[in-house]
């Protein structure tokens, strides 16, 4: 179904219901000389009713361009806004089935150019789940994406997933991680920085720190500089204890495990020789 939108009306009002309670600068429109409110400035709960005031200036500016908005149903939702030769063109807002919704812009039907998806649009618990960019349909280019536990991502994007340069941010926005993502993984170079403070710098293959890197722990006085299996120390490295001694040699299963040497503070060796699973083999 499709009905063009004659005419736009602002008033502010107060309407209750079963289910809202709805006041400010709502947007009137009339479809088909039937009365449809599409946007509204301030909600109050009693399931509350929001986000909609994002949608109100892009119509009203739209309108004075003397763009047409039209309302349309789809298999899969419902959108209202601008159309061009029968196409979603323009500034728009869709509704899923499931609740969620977009509002932005859009390109021959599809959401491209500047946009968000928000997750619920009838309960207090809506909240943004990406804003960025868009291209034929998908998340490409630059964005911010919110998860469940409220971390949340900022980087770039292709193909809806996360790919390219990019930064995990803990909810209390301080950084988990920040460097390359290859197709949503953490692959490439990167910094990893666990909530305790400790970190590592270096190399990662699918989401695990693996090939060259440093373990920092938060006194930044005990660390390991080397080779790394699958988050595990494995190959080549040094570990250097918070008292100054090191340890130079093979590991394997985060363990020193190999020939390796053992060195004091002021260099002199400890102990040179062969290690299992973690001790001297005397």
């Amino acid at each position: 179904m499709e009905s063009k939108i004659d005419s736009i009306k602002q008033y502010r009002f107060t309407f209750l219901n079963d289910n809202y309670i709805y006041t400010g600068l709502p947007i009137f429109l009339l479809l088909n000389d039937k009365i449809s409110v599409i946007g509204i400035q301030k909600s109050k709960q009693k399931n509350l009713l929001k986000n909609n005031a994002d949608f109100i200036g892009p119509i009203i500016d739209s309108l004075k361009n003397n763009s047409v908005f039209h309302r349309k149903e789809y298999n899969n939702g419902l959108y209202i806004g601008e159309f061009k030769d029968n196409k979603r063109e323009g500034y728009g807002k869709f509704i899923r089935k499931n609740q969620s919704y977009y509002v932005g812009q859009w390109l021959n039907d599809y959401e491209h150019g500047k946009g968000t998806i928000y997750s619920e649009i009838y309960s207090d618990k809506n909240h943004i789940l990406y804003e960025g960019d868009f291209s034929n349909g998908k998340l490409n280019g630059n964005g911010k994406c919110f998860y469940e536990n409220g971390n949340y991502y900022i980087g770039q994007f292709s193909n809806n997933l996360r790919h390219g340069k990019g930064t995990i941010f803990y909810k209390n926005n301080s950084i988990k991680y920040e460097g390359d993502f290859n197709k949503d993984l953490v692959e490439g170079n990167g910094k990893y920085i666990w909530e305790d403070g400790d970190y590592y710098i270096g190399q990662f293959f699918n989401n695990l720190r693996h090939g060259k890197g440093t373990e920092y722990y938060k006194n930044d006085k005990e660390k390991y500089i080397g080779d790394f299996i699958k988050n595990k120390y494995e190959g080549n490295g040094k570990y250097i204890w918070e008292n100054g001694n090191y340890y130079i040699g093979q590991w394997i299963n985060g363990l020193k495990h190999g020939k390796g040497i053992i060195y004091s503070k002021d260099n002199k060796i400890i102990y040179e020789g062969d290690f299992a699973n973690d001790k001297r083999c005397i």
